[in-house]
């Protein structure tokens, strides 16, 4: 998919949460859940399902087009690309037969790929289409240009100034407002280090309560957990700066 995406030879980035996997751990953080809820999905506790919450199954790139009829018509390269490889297909039609999902071939519960479209306006801005269901304008300078982030064995693309990206994107629902002034909903992934770099489900993943007293455990340290978690959440944010990939590095310093 990845290469799939170059070809198109357009300015993208990964603008889902899988990104937030990548910056915080080198994208082992998915492959980490993915193989602990395959491995336990029987067993697992209300704690632990918290981890099945972080398995969309997707990733969700923006791509930057010249204009709509670039974007379909690149859409239409995308088709011809993905059915010209044996491990992907395309499962969804844009206009003049071209693909904007793309799925790997295999079992079900396989990755899918969502192409959204974005243009710039101006010199300044770019202007984000259809995920949030209406258009909305974010400063070209937050987005570009991109910066590399590590996933598993792969590289990604991610908004130049993610932290400040990530807590300003609209989220995707059904049913969704028809534009910005009734849109109530909270942003897709928090704001700012507490909600993205050291989110509570990190915590609450390693059995740490997200709201019973700290002093209900007698005979065991929640505390140490704490510890325990941050001192490898700062131990990947430097690893990954150290070979020049995107990471939390700051939240930590």
């Amino acid at each position: 998919m990845l290469q799939i995406l170059e070809a198109l030879e357009r300015p993208w980035f990964v603008s889902g949460s899988s990104a937030l996997f990548a910056l915080r751990t080198g994208g082992f953080g998915f492959k980490f859940a993915e193989n602990f809820v395959t491995r336990n999905s029987e067993k697992l506790s209300d704690t632990h399902k918290q981890w099945m919450s972080l398995l969309d199954a997707d990733m969700d790139f923006t791509v930057l087009f010249h204009d709509k009829e670039d974007q379909a018509a690149k859409y239409r390269q995308v088709s011809a690309l993905c059915n010209s490889t044996s491990k992907l297909r395309c499962s969804r039609s844009f206009p003049d037969g071209g693909s904007s999902v793309v799925w790997e071939k295999g079992e079900p519960g396989k990755m899918n790929f969502g192409m959204w479209g974005a243009f710039r306006n101006g010199t300044d801005r770019v202007t984000i289409n259809g995920i949030a269901n209406y258009d909305y304008d974010m400063p070209w300078s937050r987005l570009f240009p991109t910066k590399y982030a590590k996933f598993h064995t792969s590289w990604i693309r991610v908004p130049n100034d993610f932290m400040w990206a990530f807590s300003h994107f609209r989220p995707y629902s059904v049913p969704a407002p028809p534009n910005a002034s009734v849109d109530t909903r909270q942003v897709e992934y928090g704001m700012g280090c507490i909600e993205m770099a050291y989110p509570k489900f990190l915590l609450q993943s390693a059995g740490v309560p997200a709201s019973r007293p700290i002093n209900a455990f007698p005979d065991s340290d929640p505390y140490e957990e704490i510890r325990r978690i941050e001192s490898s959440m700062v131990r990947c944010a430097r690893c990954l700066e150290s070979v020049g990939c995107a990471s939390f590095t700051s939240c930590f310093t």
